[in-house]
């Protein structure tokens, strides 16, 4: 399998097993990785105020400060966040204290009490601070799915999620499938969360486009509604970061069941696409770190009173993933136009290739 991504165009060498065998053996063993990620550099002066003095440009920042960091858990993703957030503060001169939530334990408020601003890195951290922060205290969060859902919401609380936009996500479908007019989705009626994902899909859905629907809970297994779903006339399976829906066992059928229907599905991170979706978006841990180190910078600057600086919100960033080892498999030919704007594509073993 060749990976190229913008950066690092290299070769992973494997077997000479075919390209198929080996497709079906990444997604036997890739699901469970997946399954336990959240739903996944930006440049250091990147809309940063900054003034000129003799011809030098001066990064204006917040005068020195405490902060506190609390990642949900040891997970990777939320190490890599907050690596490159804590990273980048002590770039800016700023003391990080990072803590996982788990060994926080009692010691929040004497922890929150000392520090200028306390960043959390994931859902379950956000959550847990916004709900024992002070009226006083400035939460920033990053790598939160669904800030909607988390009641992320307050004066003193900004932050960056991991949310792509679902019209994003059908445009860049309508891109790499020209001809795709009928997206399939997998739901569950007792699920408010995944409800809200239906929904919000509906209300994206570009002119012209319809969706079928299949609610889970309406069939025996999530198998057996997954197969209901691709005998279906659909174009493509749109998924979505939904624990009522998505767990190893799940994934793993689906990309193997839609693999042999020769179904596109989308993916809801890169590391989907690379175990056997068409196509996907994902988010990088270490933009999202740096990110939140940018707005906690920008939040002191305006406690500090510094002028002309405001705490703009930051649109996600995010990158598109394209397999086409899958195209193959499937029969489908993805715009060269499309595959040149993909961050990661995965590339069929060429003769020579080692």
């Amino acid at each position: 399998m060749r990976i190229d991504r913008p950066s690092d165009r290299s070769i992973i060498p494997h077997s000479s097993r075919t390209n198929g065998r080996l497709l079906v053996q990444t997604i036997l063993a890739g699901a469970i990785v997946l399954c336990m990620l959240p739903p996944t550099g930006a440049d250091d002066t990147k809309d940063d105020k900054s003034t000129v003095n003799g011809g030098k440009k001066h990064i204006r920042r917040a005068p020195p400060s405490k902060i506190l960091v609390v990642r949900t858990s040891d997970a990777g993703p939320y190490i890599s966040a907050s690596n490159a957030l804590t990273d980048r503060l002590t770039k800016w001169s700023h003391s990080v204290d990072a803590v996982a939530l788990a060994d926080l334990a009692e010691g929040f408020r004497a922890r929150a009490d000392g520090v200028a601003a306390t960043v959390a890195v994931g859902t379950g951290a956000a959550s847990w601070v916004r709900k024992n922060m002070q009226p006083t205290d400035k939460l920033i969060y990053c790598m939160v799915a669904g800030s909607g859902q988390t009641s992320l919401k307050g004066p003193n609380v900004s932050g960056i999620t991991t949310d792509v936009p679902i019209a994003s996500q059908f445009a860049l479908i309508a891109r790499a499938l020209p001809r795709a007019r009928v997206v399939g989705i997998l739901f569950s009626s007792k699920s408010k969360k995944s409800i809200k994902h239906l929904d919000d899909a509906r209300s994206a859905l570009p002119k012209g486009w319809k969706i079928v629907s299949i609610d889970v809970t309406k069939h025996k297994s999530s198998a057996n509604a997954m197969t209901t779903l691709l005998i279906k006339d659909i174009d493509i399976v749109w998924t979505s970061p939904d624990p009522a829906i998505y767990n190893p066992q799940s994934v793993r059928f689906l990309l193997l069941s839609a693999l042999e229907r020769k179904t596109p599905v989308f993916g809801f991170s890169t590391g989907f696409v690379r175990i056997g979706a068409l196509l996907g978006v994902g988010v990088d841990p270490g933009v999202q770190g740096e990110q939140a180190a940018d707005m906690t910078d920008r939040v002191l600057q305006v406690a500090a009173g510094t002028p002309d600086v405001r705490n703009v919100p930051a649109k996600t960033v995010y990158s598109i993933a394209v397999n086409l080892i899958v195209a193959a498999r499937i029969g489908v030919e993805v715009p060269e136009r499309f595959i040149k704007t993909a961050g990661t594509v995965y590339r069929p073993e060429q003769k020579g290739d080692k």
